[in-house]
């Protein structure tokens, strides 16, 4: 199991199979701190391999600030179903909507993306002071 990518965006759907994001951000900006940001999404897709259908996987999702310190956390077990085709992977397109989060100060911040228990990768973020609204 492995994320092939993941976005910040303020808002993402899945149609007809289909993930639409809407505003992709790797920046937000804000007048004073601490600041609050939201709601956003956090859209992503899992890829499996076929000896992981059937099996049950966790993952965990953890927002963390420049020192490692985590601000929020979201976390889940699921079993992949189905059977990819020969030579395939099986995709799942995962939204996660967060409400607005409170970010106490100026820096860098990620999403850190535990699968099994393990590091697999992050969305890394910055979070700034604006000089103006808007940015």
């Amino acid at each position: 199991m492995r994320i092939s990518f993941a976005h910040l965006c303020d808002y993402a759907m899945v149609a007809n199979g289909k993930l639409s994001l809407t505003g992709i951000f790797t920046r937000i900006g804000a007048l004073s701190f601490p600041a609050r940001h939201g709601p956003l999404f956090l859209a992503f897709e899992l890829v499996f391999d076929a000896p992981e259908m059937g099996r049950q996987c966790r993952i965990e999702i953890q927002l963390r600030d420049a020192d490692g310190g985590e601000l929020a956390k979201v976390e889940g077990q699921f079993v992949p179903e189905g059977t990819p085709p020969p030579g395939e992977h099986a995709t799942a397109s995962q939204i996660i909507q967060f409400p607005p989060i409170q970010f106490p100060a100026p820096g860098d911040y990620e999403f850190a993306f535990f699968l099994n228990e393990d590091y697999e990768s992050s969305v890394r973020f910055k979070v700034y002071k604006a000089e103006t609204a808007g940015g």
